[in-house]
């Protein structure tokens, strides 16, 4: 995982691109609730996936960052 898991709110305002993530890696949604049930850890890994497709295509679009000091 390149970057941090999205945080369960984050996740939920990106259900629809999700929802396609997992159809494009042929989870269907049956097989999506099997999986929450029985291996926690393989959904988590889905999810960490999703999130560095989520977070690299941001920083994609990111032109310059711009770092403020307090002094």
């Amino acid at each position: 995982m390149r970057f941090q898991r999205l945080p369960d709110d984050e996740l939920k305002k990106l259900e629809k691109e999700f929802i396609q993530f997992l159809v494009s890696n042929t989870v269907t949604a049956e097989d999506w609730e099997k999986l929450k049930r029985s291996n926690l850890a393989k959904a988590q890994e889905l999810i960490d996936m999703f999130s560095d497709i989520v977070y690299e295509k941001v920083m994609q679009q990111i032109d310059y960052l711009e770092i403020r000091n307090e002094r």
